[in-house]
């Protein structure tokens, strides 16, 4: 693999974002099963060319981890750089272009991690490398990491780092993903950041009734036991409503989308206005149940092997999403509640609280800087990550205040590419991006009081 031939000089830094992300892109991390090995490694060669000492830390065959140090003097506590190395899988049948060939034409750059993460990955490489180019005055030790296994359960990556290599990727402010730049209507620049995410429960329920010939009629088998149990999820969404976050994110929705749409996004947080229109809105556009309640689906089904043969059990295995504020313990007490037979057995199979993080401090407010030095007149909020759970969860038990932002504008369009087809980034994101990225993390590094007024 050829590597990026990018000196100390280089002040073409959206150039060389975009050649480091090229090659990024070429490394297969699909997970399953992963095989990060070869992305650290990458990574760790283009760290050691630039004088930057990179370990790599394998958990298990193929898997591994990078952390990278710069020293600053403390007079802050470490900032870090995260972004996550494996990428989902992608069907190359329905694909314009090979997922890991980088294909790169008419100022686009294909590939699966384009956007989720390796994109950012790189813009952040490119600022850690400037702050050693530039000899930069730190007054906080930069942390870059690149971990493995966000795509399932991070047993391999973050949560494998934090409990056997704490004191490496301790920091107080953490960069990662969580949100991306919109455009509204009369070409305002939208931007959330990501600051607080909802928890995840999943749970394993079991049903159990004797087993038997199919041929009978048995209304407490295991299959119709289950089954009344879980047509009781069908119904309204619980815990309808709005936090501070959830408010931002739909102001922000509510200017992209302007007219009377928009209207009603912007003013939901009227308790009246929330109660009559909330559910609505949920199921026309389902990605908005995600901010509005917290959300519960059966996912996975499975119960006997014979057509003619009633099974002793079947179970289900159940996603709940719950809104900050709201704690594994109480979701799991109401959907035993719902369901409600006491002969079902419940497996909590993971539970991950919801977790917020201060709308302030260094990085976040770093961050905003860039963006308003970027695209002048620009809206930035905190919210709500839209979809999921991010690495951010983990640092912000521990305390850290976590801001997640890709500091692109994209249009739909191309986020649904994102776990989609064809994912990709243009030159103009990358080269906007990763001068955002630099901005930030220098101001982030040195400042220690004014921050505009550190320069290198």
């Amino acid at each position: 693999m050829n590597q990026v031939a990018l000196g100390p000089a280089s002040t073409d830094l959206g150039a060389e974002a975009r050649l480091r992300l090229q090659q990024y892109l070429r490394v297969d991390t699909t997970n399953p099963p992963g095989h990060e090995h070869a992305a650290a490694r990458l990574l760790a060669s283009w760290l050691e060319a630039e004088g930057i000492a990179a370990t790599v830390y394998e958990p298990a065959p193929g898997r591994a981890n990078l952390v990278a140090r710069l020293p600053g003097d403390g007079s802050l506590p470490p900032l870090m750089l995260l972004h996550h190395m494996d990428v989902v899988p992608a069907d190359a049948d329905r694909w314009s272009h090979p997922a890991f060939s980088g294909h790169d034409e008419g100022g686009v750059l294909w590939g699966r991690g384009a956007l989720d993460m390796k994109g950012l990955g790189i813009m952040q490489l490119v600022a850690f490398v400037e702050l050693k180019r530039r000899a930069a005055n730190l007054a906080r030790d930069v942390i870059f990491c690149a971990v493995a296994d966000e795509e399932t359960t991070s047993e391999y990556g973050a949560r494998w780092l934090l409990e056997h290599h704490p004191d490496e990727i301790a920091a107080d402010d953490v960069w990662n993903e969580g949100s991306v730049g919109l455009l509204g209507p009369h070409g305002e620049h939208l931007f959330g950041i990501a600051t607080a995410e909802r928890g995840s429960l999943w749970v394993k329920v079991t049903a159990h009734g004797e087993p038997g010939h199919g041929s009978v009629d048995r209304p407490d088998s295991a299959t119709r036991r289950l089954i009344r149990a879980l047509a009781r999820l069908e119904g309204p969404l619980h815990n309808l409503e709005l936090s501070v976050e959830s408010q931002n994110t739909l102001r922000l929705l509510g200017q992209m989308q302007g007219g009377l749409e928009g209207w009603l996004l912007g003013n939901l947080h009227r308790p009246l206005m929330l109660r009559l229109f909330g559910p609505l809105i949920a199921r026309k556009e389902p990605l908005l149940s995600s901010i509005l309640a917290s959300t519960c689906n059966t996912t996975v089904l499975a119960a006997g092997s014979n057509v003619n043969v009633m099974p002793a059990q079947a179970s289900a295995l159940i996603d709940i999403r719950m809104l900050p504020g709201h704690g594994p313990d109480d979701e799991l007490a109401w959907l035993e509640r719902t369901l409600g037979d006491p002969g079902l057995t419940f497996e909590v199979i993971e539970a991950r609280p919801p977790t917020r993080s201060a709308s302030q401090g260094p990085l976040y407010d770093a961050i905003s800087d860039a963006l308003r030095a970027e695209y002048p007149g620009c809206a930035v909020e905190p919210i709500v990550t839209p979809t999921g759970t991010t690495d951010s969860a983990f640092f912000r038990l521990l305390g850290a205040r976590a801001s997640g932002l890709l500091p692109i504008v994209a249009p739909l369009e191309q986020l649904k590419t994102m776990h989609g087809d064809d994912e990709r980034i243009t030159h103009d994101q990358i080269d906007r991006g990763t001068r955002v990225v630099v901005s930030a993390v220098r101001q982030a590094a040195t400042a220690r009081g004014s921050a505009k007024q550190q320069p290198f």
